[in-house]
């Protein structure tokens, strides 16, 4: 995998490593935006007697062919054994928990959809005390990483020790930055719309993004940044803002994370062949 390329290209480019050295790389896969939809079934304090209760899931796969489960309550019944019994109906059904993780949350049953990133639809039936649905965790498609953003570690894979990570939120800890390889330009070509650009050269969901973690004797990687003017002197922040997150600025506005104890920088601003302003940052996490 090539990392440092010779002067004939761009001086500036988002995720370029400038300088001969030995920085530390890191693969970390890219989840970013994978999230499970989650939804609440509320329990009745007080159900009603010898009264069929109905829980209806569907998803994509399950649009044509929704899975209901039933339970029907005794002459004298209780929060508990209708919890009980609806759990029991969920878990009893291979189709409907094979969609769902299912668990019990205080007097509540919590569904979880067991794909990230897919959406779930949950309807109940309305006896006179009825149950409620609602979504408490809604799906989140996965995201695109583009080259020289800031990345935070968030786990381990436990399938196969691959480091898991993500775009920063606020408060989160910077982890590094993602390097430019010609390897993911050339298999990513033509295959993301972008309303601003051609094409997308970056890091796909579920890729393994090459994380430049400290910068050693290396002179530096080339950043996005959000100001058009930068001074040596000024503090290095990490965006959290949504239309810039990941890219660099100078100061902490909109709850940035700062990174000035780890970085500095090494040039002004210079304009990307992508039209982007970057900057060359040295750091060591």
């Amino acid at each position: 995998m090539q990392y440092n390329y010779a002067s004939r290209y761009a001086k500036a480019l988002e995720g370029l490593i400038t300088g001969i050295g030995q920085g530390l790389i890191v693969p970390v896969r890219n989840m970013t935006g994978y999230v499970k939809e989650v939804w609440t079934i509320g329990i009745p304090a007080t159900p009603n007697a010898n009264t069929e209760y109905t829980v209806t899931i569907s998803d994509i796969y399950y649009s044509s062919n929704p899975q209901t489960v039933s339970y029907t309550t005794d002459a004298t019944p209780t929060q508990a054994e209708l919890q009980s019994g609806l759990r029991n109906a969920m878990r009893s059904s291979p189709v409907f928990n094979g969609i769902v993780e299912i668990t019990l949350s205080g007097a509540n049953i919590q569904l979880t959809h067991r794909k990230a990133g897919v959406a779930l639809s949950v309807a109940v039936n309305n006896p006179t005390t009825p149950l409620t649905a609602t979504q408490t965790v809604p799906a989140s498609n996965p995201t695109f990483i583009d080259f020289g953003l800031a990345i935070t570690r968030t786990a381990i894979d436990s399938n196969d020790r691959a480091a898991v990570g993500r775009l920063p939120q606020a408060g989160d800890t910077i982890f590094g930055f993602t390097v430019l390889t010609q390897h993911s330009q050339k298999s990513d070509v033509g295959s993301f719309a972008d309303p601003n650009r051609n094409i997308r050269s970056g890091y796909a969901p579920l890729d393994t993004m090459n994380v430049l973690h400290r910068c050693n004797d290396l002179q530096g990687i080339w950043l996005p940044t959000v100001e058009t003017s930068i001074n040596p002197t000024d503090g290095v922040y990490v965006s959290v803002a949504a239309s810039t997150v990941g890219m660099i600025q100078k100061t902490s506005a909109g709850s940035a994370i700062d990174i000035s104890a780890y970085a500095k920088y090494m040039s002004g601003v210079e304009k990307s062949v992508n039209g982007k302003n970057c900057v060359l940052v040295h750091y060591n996490f």
